[in-house]
């Protein structure tokens, strides 16, 4: 039996706390208006760890996400998002969808080098933001163009994606 990964349960357990320690009074109708911090997890082929999601305006935002990808590096995603109209709305909550641009990089210890690899994404979304809770829940494909790291990368990753939890306050 082996330990789990050190940094990656490090990372999940701030999150978790960040989710614990803030205020209970957001809801659907005020995220990205009133209320446009959030924090949370997120699991992704990129980056798995902390993620943020500060609104810029009502409909678009930035994010990002910092953690370890698999058990092989760091990495570091900001995107730049809009949301686009709801999806549905009801008693739950509202449903939307986005779309927007991301970058990012991706550091790792291959045998005995550090290499270092960047990457471009498009970003296409779906997510629910709950009416009782200040609470986002997102899922996203990320067509991806990588550079660098040598010869073992793919260039392309056309089912690289990402889901998240965000509170927001």
């Amino acid at each position: 039996m082996s330990c789990p990964d050190l940094p990656g349960v490090a990372l999940l357990c701030l999150a978790a706390s960040a989710i614990c320690l803030a205020p209970a009074v957001v809801h659907a109708g005020s995220i990205g208006y009133t209320d446009n911090r959030g924090v949370g997890a997120a699991l992704g082929t990129a980056t798995s760890g902390v993620t943020a999601k500060y609104y810029l305006k009502t409909t678009t935002a930035a994010q990002a996400t910092i953690g370890v990808r698999g058990n092989s590096g760091i990495s570091l995603g900001i995107d730049y998002v809009k949301d686009m109209r709801s999806i549905t709305r009801n008693s739950w909550g509202r449903a939307f969808w986005g779309l927007g641009i991301g970058t990012g990089f991706w550091l790792y210890a291959p045998g005995d080098d550090t290499s270092a690899v960047g990457w471009l994404n498009l970003v296409g979304q779906v997510g629910w933001h709950f009416e009782d809770w200040p609470l986002e829940f997102m899922a996203d494909w990320r067509p991806t163009i990588f550079a660098g790291g040598g010869d073992s990368l793919s260039m392309f990753g056309f089912l690289d994606a990402t889901i998240a939890l965000r509170w927001f306050f």
